[in-house]
């Protein structure tokens, strides 16, 4: 019994509301991881979609050409990469055209792939799965090369393919995963970064 006037809660009721606690965190826990894990890949979209059109304003105030490079894309488990490379003229063509050309300034590691030296968030459980031209039935998983101009002009390669402007959008998928019995598997639809030739990037969902 509580003494007349005196404040504070008892052993009994502060273990009540431990339990009370206890109890709703168990029941909340299913929903709320779900919730962290489909918000981690547009997170992920988002964050890459922003790091793209921070590259593209860098190429018109240093009046050079910029590569950002898509790889690691995987439909079995989550990784890919931005990479980054400076040019030394405004133009594409080294750039595109010869190998090595370039400085490279970072790589932007999604998923399992090591961060190496980047400081930055990585969502582990979501990487890149693929990307698509307008039309295309099918996802390629070949590395993407994608060159800004200092005026906003993107051009576009697959692997050693021939460079081409970009019609319309270029959508590179971001995929959530979750790990099964050991092994990864896709989790929910992909969300899109869409690359177009006159307004940067942006994040959609399909």
């Amino acid at each position: 019994m509580r003494r007349r006037g005196s404040s504070g809660f008892t052993m009994v009721e502060l273990l009540m509301v431990v339990a009370i606690i206890t109890v709703a965190t168990v029941v909340a826990w299913p929903t709320l991881s779900t919730f962290m894990g489909q918000s981690g890949d547009v997170g992920a979209a988002t964050a890459a979609s922003r790091y793209f059109n921070r590259v593209r304003d860098q190429a018109r105030r240093r009046n050079r050409a910029y590569l950002v490079r898509f790889g690691a894309f995987s439909a079995a488990q989550p990784t890919g990469t931005m990479t980054v490379i400076e040019g030394t003229t405004p133009s594409c063509r080294t750039l595109l055209g010869a190998p090595g050309d370039g400085q490279q300034l970072e790589i932007m590691p999604f998923g399992q792939t090591p961060q190496g030296n980047y400081q930055g968030h990585v969502e582990k459980k979501v990487g890149f799965r693929g990307w698509q031209r307008p039309g295309d039935a099918a996802v390629n998983s070949a590395d993407l090369d994608v060159c800004i101009t200092p005026d906003g002009a993107a051009t576009w390669r697959s692997a050693a393919g021939v460079p081409q402007p970009i019609a319309g959008s270029l959508k590179v998928q971001v995929q959530r995963f979750l790990m099964q019995g050991g092994a990864w598997a896709i989790e929910g639809p992909p969300r899109h970064i869409e690359i177009s030739f006159a307004g940067g990037s942006r994040l959609g969902v399909k």
